[in-house]
């Protein structure tokens, strides 16, 4: 009987023993942030286990350190209530210090807390903090507005993260529209370094979004990374020269339009002309309106453009064609005064006038380069006079009397450059009242089996 007290007693203290040395509360800690690094945010996953019987109202708390910045829990209640045996999740977010050394382990601690003191419990989890792959951090800044044809400016802000003094760096801006490489930049720990890059556009950039890529190296090695974009805005620049160009006989209106721009751009020209500059005026683009104001006529002119290209209007106020003109006009009179001149002359003088007799001189002259034969001179005389029988020194060969007149006739043979003279007389009839009209004088030859004719001048007598 006393041997089952004894082995009863032992079995009493030995499960009292178990149940005082289970503990009251677990915290399990399970790490998500997989690389720790300085100045970052750790996330952990917490489970909560209150393994009392009743529930509990507790405080979750961090260790405060140098090396940590805060603790953030979600959910953020305050306090927190447990119930027995039903774990609770809690987000645990620890912000690391920006100064601490890389390549270490640093210990973070949670502590757990009831209000009814009956619970304390803490957890320490052990992180190791690795070096940045890349320390610099950088970000772009480009200028307000960007326009091309002019100097814009970008704006860098690199901030190296590391504890450790970054000097010497090599910064190279890159785009399609530009590129920029700096060298010797130094930038210090745990501090933002503002660079200024300044880029020329070409004036024919296009109106568009760019991406720009930022690399920062040391020692040929990269330590920083970032691409961003620009947006280059239309600009508008159209240029226009005007050039005057005489020469003898014209003048040259000259309109140079030019777009220097990045955007397609309507050039607009007009000229203003007079009726008389309108009659010579040629232009080597079609204008696409005349209109006439009062006594003015205004040609216009509507010309794309685009980017970078240029369009020249050119109005020609040319008297070349006139001049021509009048000169054809001219030289025609010479020719036909040296056609009619040329060959045989005919020339038809008055010698002697008063009321009863007249005296008449016939000259024809041979201007030809040759002599020639059969030539028949005609000198026909009104039905108003009478013809009398005072001849020069030739008698016609023939007098032929018409209804209307007469016909005097000598057939003649001229050697080259021969002049002969002719004369007669007539009388005017006592009715005639007034001058006498004498028609032209004619003379006929063949040349190369055509009949040519050269005729003199007519006279009119007039009487006394």
């Amino acid at each position: 009987m006393k041997k089952q007290v004894l082995i009863l007693l032992i079995l009493t203290l030995v499960l009292v023993t178990s149940v005082l040395a289970e503990p009251s509360f677990e915290i399990k800690a399970n790490q998500l942030t997989e690389k720790v690094t300085p100045n970052s945010i750790i996330e952990f996953n917490l489970t909560l286990i209150n393994k009392d019987l009743g529930t509990k109202l507790i405080l979750l708390t961090g260790r405060s350190a140098s090396t940590i910045k805060f603790y953030r829990f979600t959910p953020s209640e305050s306090p927190l209530e447990l119930t027995s045996r039903q774990p609770l999740q809690v987000l645990a977010e620890v912000a690391l210090a920006a100064d601490i050394k890389p390549q270490k382990n640093y210990p973070i601690t949670f502590y757990v807390n009831s209000l009814d003191k009956t619970i304390k419990a803490e957890k320490i989890v052990i992180v190791n903090v690795q070096p940045y792959d890349l320390p610099v951090d950088i970000s772009i800044e480009p200028e307000r507005q960007i326009s091309p044809g002019k100097e814009n400016t970008f704006t860098l802000h690199l901030k190296n993260k590391a504890i450790d003094f970054l000097d010497n760096v090599e910064v190279v801006v890159d785009s399609a529209v530009f590129t920029e490489k700096l060298e010797e930049v130094d930038l210090p720990p745990l501090k933002t370094t503002d660079v200024t890059v300044t880029a020329l556009f070409p004036p024919s950039t296009r109106p568009s979004t760019y991406p720009i890529k930022v690399e920062v190296s040391l020692d040929n090695k990269q330590v920083g990374y970032s691409t961003g974009d620009f947006d280059v805005v239309p600009f508008e620049d159209l240029k226009e020269t005007s050039l005057t160009d005489d020469s003898l006989f014209s003048k040259k209106l000259i309109a140079i339009k030019s777009n220097q721009g990045n955007i397609p751009v309507i050039a607009y020209h007009k000229v203003t002309l007079t009726p008389y500059q309108k009659l010579f005026a040629s232009f080597n683009l079609e204008p696409i309106r005349v209109t006439k104001e009062g006594k003015q006529y205004t040609y216009e002119w509507e010309v794309p453009l685009q980017p970078r290209t240029e369009a020249k209007i050119i109005t020609e106020i040319s008297h070349l064609a006139f001049i021509v003109i009048i000169v054809l006009i001219v030289i025609a009179i010479i020719l036909l005064f040296l056609w009619l001149n040329s060959g045989i002359i005919i020339t038809k003088k008055v010698l002697r006038a008063n009321d009863n007799n007249i005296k008449i001189a016939l000259i024809i002259k041979n201007n030809l380069s040759h002599s020639i034969s059969n030539v028949k001179l005609i000198e026909r005389l009104p039905g108003a006079v009478h013809p009398s029988k005072e001849f020069g020194t030739t008698t016609p060969d023939k007098i032929e009397r018409l209804t209307h007149g007469f016909h005097l006739i000598w057939n003649l043979h001229l050697d080259k450059g021969e002049e002969r003279i002719f004369t007669y007389s007539f009388e005017p009839k006592m009715h005639v009242v007034g001058g006498i009209v004498l028609p032209t004088a004619v003379a006929k030859y063949m040349h190369k089996g055509k009949e040519v004719v050269h005729h003199s001048n007519s006279l009119t007598i007039v009487r006394k």
